[in-house]
This record gives C-alpha cells, structure tokens and sequence, in this order.
C-alpha cells in the first residue's frame, strides 16, 4: 500500500510542464502580427488600385537601365538584376503630365503605356503591368503566414489544455 501511495505523490510532483507551452504561445503573437501586416498592406494596395477606374495612354519619352551583378559564391553562378528608370508622358483632360517610372521589367522608349487613375483624385495613379500596386503575392503570404501559425498555436493551445486537465486529474486525487 505505501508503495501505491509512493507512486501516486510521485506522479503529483512530476507535473507536466505548462510553461513552454505558454512561452510558445508568446512567441507566435509577433510571427501573428508580421502577416497580419502583410495583408493590411497587400488590401491597401487592392484598394489603392480599386480607385483607379479611368484609363490613359502615355509614351516613354526616355528610359535609363542600371544593372546590377550579384554573384552567389557557393556554386559560382551570378545573374544580373535590371532596374528600369523611364520618364513618360501622358495627358488629362487636355494637359500634359510627365512622370518618372521605376521597374524591373523591361520597357522600350517610345513604348505606349497604360496609365490606370482615379477620375475624383487624378495623382492617385499607376502605369498597368509595370507598377506593383495591387500586387496580391503580399495578401497570399500573408494569410499562409497567419494561417500556419494560428495551426501552431492551435496545437499549442490543445496541448496546454490536455496538460491542465491531467494535471487537474492527478491533484484531485490525492
């Protein structure tokens, strides 16, 4: 009989441990808060673009390319990064507007544009294809992001709540 009571008092002290799973839980709230930023950006983006209902043409007046070599040293492979700078000129409502344009993708001089911008505020603009407004990439990684780490504290939270009911068990009967 002593030695049941023995293994009993010893299953009490050998209590399961709650704090790394509240520590993970902790851990998880920024890698949270990182894809919730994310996605507020990607939908300010979205919304940005939303706006811009009306549509124009412009031409590329001129066009600078600045590359750059980047070398990865493990395998002796590089490849060359383009950025794009292109002056261009549209016109609204009669009055002609230069911007400058900077992008990765290739453009031509010359090259006619689509300008895409908001009828009420005309400023509220971006060249079609070249800008990376409304870009949903940022949306996607972030709701994958988000979705992967409420999975983790999901499990986390299981887990710490298995742990508290054995460990409720074990106190009840002693």
């Amino acid at each position: 009989m002593n030695r049941k009571k023995r293994e009993k008092t010893e299953q009490i002290t050998k209590k399961p441990s709650i704090k790394g799973n509240i520590i993970g839980l902790l851990v998880c709230v920024p890698f949270l808060i990182f894809g919730i930023a994310m996605i507020g950006v990607s939908v300010k983006e979205l919304s940005f673009t939303a706006s811009c209902k009306a549509e124009t043409t412009g031409t590329v007046d001129s066009v600078s390319c600045e590359r750059e070599i980047e070398r990865m040293s493990s395998n002796h492979r590089h490849y060359i990064k383009s950025t794009y700078t292109a002056q261009y000129t549209y016109e609204l409502d009669g009055e002609l507007f230069n911007d400058t344009l900077i992008t990765s993708k290739r453009i031509k001089e010359g090259q006619v544009i689509n300008i895409r911008y908001d009828p009420e505020h005309p400023e509220t603009k971006y060249v079609k294809g070249y800008d990376d407004a409304g870009d949903l990439l940022p949306m996607i990684f972030g709701i994958v992001w988000d979705g992967v780490f409420l999975f983790i504290m999901y499990c986390l939270i299981i887990t710490l709540r298995e742990k508290l009911s054995k460990r409720n068990e074990m106190l009840r009967f002693t």
